[in-house]
């Protein structure tokens, strides 16, 4: 383009030349004789000075090179302006995926570039958008491209856990008279310090282990009034249905999302990332004190399994600030402490205990659904929905019932 407006004022500048030669021409003469009986006119009235009638020369600059982009459908060509938004976000998101794979021996093809799309999400098939969304990644995370992105999105599809520090959280407050939005973010250092209670390993193993966190419920976390990090997948299921069974809506409707985190070891990593992100977090884990019973380990090997248990609930405990609150760190006592509820030995031998009907309903679901493992989150699922909600233990539904209150 640099190369074609170049020429262009070369020829411009031969066509204003050739406008004066015109008028130099055709009104050179004439104005001379005209100026010359105009001044005898004017030199009756002040003699001190004089005037000359000239033709305006019109400046003339060459229009900036512009491109568009025409779409043949069929006989016809229309401008892509015409098309549906679907289809001009795929013209998008084709014309940077060709960016981010310029030729990088290409001189003439570098350039800085600020990109900042508002809801790259809109019109867009969720797998679309996925594809989209990794798309801007490359381009954002090529060094050669020097490409910087910014988005604003309301879509988990936009958002990756292992790049929480990128993220940047704006909720608008209302004090009944005025608004203001505040900005939340969560640097790696700031989580890393808020690390440190949990674990002694140092700053650049926690660092890696942090680039490399995996969870599908994360980035839909991060839009969240409120989150409730749980261990596994079959806890989350259980604390999902007996909420939304206690409050009759879904959580979605409440804003609460509860995550799935793996296992005990990784909560502390996805609370630090919500804490600096500002959203108000709850954890349930199991205190797996009744490890023992179900482990066929004997000697040293049951030793160590047991000092494995020991070791995470001491860590976690004072991850979360419990220690000078609990009696016994290494199986901490069951029940509600500020915003944690600790499971006595797990969910699902602690409901079995506590919540009249358990068993039954369990076995009944057992033998409709038939799976292939008895730790299943569509066979809690089933339970539940068959059991009274006025027998669930005393004590979790009452941390789940202010869990609900605080939305």
């Amino acid at each position: 383009r640099k190369s074609a407006d170049d020429r262009l004022i070369n020829e411009f500048k031969t066509i204003q030349q050739n406008e004066k030669n015109i008028y130099e021409d055709v009104f050179g003469e004439p104005l001379k004789k005209l100026t010359s009986k105009f001044n005898k006119v004017v030199r009756g009235y002040n003699t001190n000075r004089s005037v000359e009638i000239q033709p305006n020369i019109q400046e003339i600059n060459p229009p900036k090179t512009t491109f568009t982009i025409k779409v043949n459908d069929g006989e016809n060509q229309t401008p892509v302006t015409k098309q549906g938004h679907g289809f001009q976000r795929t013209v998008l998101i084709s014309a940077l995926q060709l960016l981010s794979e310029k030729d990088d021996e290409n001189e003439n093809d570098n350039g800085v570039l600020c990109l900042a799309i508002e809801e790259p999400e809109l019109f867009q098939h969720p797998i679309q958008a996925q594809v989209f969304a990794s798309v801007l990644r490359k381009l954002a995370d090529k060094p050669s491209n020097d490409v910087q992105v910014t988005y604003a999105t309301h879509s988990p599809y936009f958002l990756e856990e292992k790049h929480f520090e990128q993220i940047y959280r704006l909720i608008r407050h209302s004090n009944g008279t005025s608004y203001s939005t505040k900005i939340f973010h969560a640097s790696m250092s700031e989580v890393i310090d808020d690390l440190e209670r949990y674990s002694v390993q140092d700053r650049q193993k926690k660092k890696e282990y942090l680039e490399k966190l995996y969870s599908n419920d994360l980035p839909i976390g991060i839009y969240a009034n409120e989150v409730i990090l749980v261990e596994g997948s079959t806890d989350k299921a259980i604390i999902e249905s007996i909420s939304e069974k206690m409050v009759n809506v879904s959580l979605a409707q409440k804003g609460i999302v509860i995550i799935s985190c793996g296992s005990k070891s990784k909560i502390p990593q996805y609370y630090a990332i919500l804490k600096g992100l500002g959203i108000p977090t709850s954890v349930v884990f199991d205190n797996d004190s009744g490890w023992g019973e179900r482990s066929d380990k004997t000697g040293e090997a049951r030793g160590k399994v047991q000092q494995a248990h020991i070791s995470e609930n001491n860590k976690i405990v004072r991850f979360l600030g419990l220690e000078n609150t609990l009696e016994n760190n290494d199986f901490p006592d069951a029940g509600t402490h500020q915003q944690t509820f600790i499971v006595d030995d797990t969910l699902e031998p602690y409901l079995e205990k506590n919540w009249k009907g358990w068993a039954e309903a369990y076995e009944h679901a057992v033998s409709e659904l038939n799976p292939s493992s008895k730790k299943n989150a569509e066979l809690y699922t089933q339970t539940i929905r068959a059991l009274s909600i006025e027998n669930c233990p005393a004590s979790l539904s009452s941390f789940l019932e202010t869990v609900n209150e605080n939305c």
